[in-house]
């Protein structure tokens, strides 16, 4: 059947925007897509945005890639690495691990949730490592896929830019730069001077090892324990949210035992916020008292802003629209964990 309707023009512009960005193959499909989720809003079915979700034709099939990233029950050998070590640190007026903060362009948790379940689900029984290129091919084909129908989610559930499950996927228009910034900041690289930087191995989830001048990645036994937990996108289809409790919960005593400066950064956020520093310029300059002053102010930000994001993933802090600002504050379990840090002696010497 046709019918005929009148779209505002700010409305059809919105749509063929989305279609630009290819989340619909056309208005035709929009519409229809549209229609449906409202019939089940209106009769009060259970939204179609869950366990069965209406992807476009041009998105990638999700079936297939979380198939990809379920945990494989077969996999009942797996040969762990060594965790990294950084004794030569190379941040700016940093010397030891405990003052190290995670580079804050590494501002999501599930790209390197994603990253590391698929190392784990590509390496087979007995099998140490696999080489460091092909990882990145692989990773950044599956990631981009995986992105974009995250982007999809995203946009049908109509998520705000800092609460989308595809940021920090390589989604970008101009593929190869996208995949380059996935595969240096949610994987890693070893630098000239030999130093491992990047997500998997600051986190100590993953481990690199030469053979016959070739790179060769593996898994940590601390990213064997992230890979294996459950994750409600990978593993329970739900769409609602992207990070389980146990994920959290593993991800936040994970950092106390063995990413010291991870745990200390998110105390110096939490402990400025409980002292009602709320807004990011307040914080960035309070952070410039505290960290070494050869940290430029751009380099605060960056860093400010990529703590933020990942401390509201956890669900540590929550975010209040202030007129044109937006103030940070600690949710209960960011009060639970600010407390568990003081209670291990983790926090900033200068900031007392």
């Amino acid at each position: 059947m046709k019918i005929i309707s009148d779209i505002p023009p700010q409305n059809v512009r919105k749509i063929q925007e989305l279609i630009s960005k290819k989340s619909y193959k056309d208005i035709d499909e929009f519409v229809r897509i549209a229609v449906e989720n409202q019939i089940s809003l209106e009769l009060g079915e259970k939204s179609s945005l869950n366990s069965n979700l209406s992807f476009s034709s041009g998105a990638t099939d999700i079936s297939s890639i979380i198939g990809k990233l379920k945990i494989d029950e077969s996999k009942s050998i797996i040969v762990e690495m060594p965790e990294p070590t950084f004794n030569d640190i190379k941040m700016p007026g940093v010397t030891e691990e405990k003052d190290m903060w995670i580079w804050g362009q590494i501002n999501k948790i599930l790209p390197l949730k994603f990253n590391i379940r698929y190392l784990f689900n590509l390496l087979k029984d007995g099998k140490e490592s696999i080489e460091l290129e092909e990882f990145y091919r692989k990773a950044s084909e599956l990631g981009r896929g995986f992105g974009n129908a995250m982007l999809h989610v995203d946009e049908q559930q109509d998520r705000r830019r800092d609460e989308r499950f595809s940021i920090g996927f390589p989604i970008g228009e101009e593929k190869s730069k996208s995949f380059s910034r996935f595969c240096s900041q949610f994987i890693g690289f070893k630098r000239e001077d030999g130093v491992l930087v990047g997500a998997l191995f600051v986190l100590k989830f993953a481990n690199l090892k030469v053979d016959n001048k070739r790179l060769y990645l593996g898994i940590t036994k601390s990213g064997l324990q992230f890979a294996k937990i459950r994750n409600p996108i990978f593993d329970e289809n739900i769409f609602e949210k992207n990070l389980s409790e146990e994920e959290i919960s593993f991800y936040l005593n994970h950092i106390i035992q063995k990413v010291p400066g991870e745990a200390r950064t998110f105390y110096l956020i939490l402990d400025l916020i409980s002292k009602q520093v709320r807004e990011g310029y307040d914080l960035t300059n309070k952070i410039r008292d505290t960290v070494s002053s050869s940290w430029t102010d751009d380099f605060i930000n960056t860093q400010r802003i990529g703590a933020i994001s990942r401390l509201y993933e956890l669900g540590l802090i929550t975010k209040i629209k202030s007129g044109k600002f937006v103030e940070f504050d600690i949710s209960e379990k960011g009060k639970e964990y600010y407390e568990k840090l003081i209670q291990h002696k983790i926090k900033y010497a200068n900031n007392t």
